[in-house]
Formats: structure tokens, C-alpha cells, sequence
């Protein structure tokens, strides 16, 4: 799923929401060690080697779960 559509790509078209994930977008742009995670297991033990509290984990856990949704509609013929 990740090299079809990488989940910062589809992460950071939320820049300008004004919602938790819009947050977590702008947070990413602005982060110059941030890499693409290719599962939620690797999006989580960045966040949590980064040092993220509890919240932003959570936040990034629903945005993963939008986002792989978003996904698997874009693959369905």
C-alpha cells in the first residue's frame, strides 16, 4: 500500500484542515527527520522515538487506519 500512494503524501493534502490530523500534517511538513513509514508499526515507533505523548500516537492511529481505508478504495476497480 505504501509505494502505491505513501502515507505522507495522503497525510500531508490535510495541511490546511483545521482538525487534529490537519495538525499532525503540519507537524510532519515540519519535521526535516521525518521518513515515509511503510506500516502503522513503523509510523508508531517513529512517533513514539520521536518522543510524541500518548495524544499525537492516538491521532496518528486514526489518520492511519482514514488513510488505509482511503487506500483500498483507490484499489478497488
Amino acid at each position: 500500500m505504501a509505494g502505491r500512494f505513501p502515507f505522507t503524501k495522503w497525510l500531508l493534502q490535510f495541511q490546511k484542515d483545521s482538525t487534529a490530523v490537519g495538525d499532525l500534517a503540519r507537524r510532519v511538513a515540519h519535521d526535516p527527520e521525518w521518513t515515509d513509514p511503510p506500516t502503522l508499526e513503523a509510523l508508531e515507533s517513529q512517533l513514539l522515538g520521536a518522543g510524541c505523548p500518548q495524544a499525537i500516537l492516538d491521532i496518528a492511529r486514526r489518520a492511519w487506519r482514514r488513510y488505509a481505508s482511503d487506500a483500498g478504495a483507490r484499489s478497488r476497480p
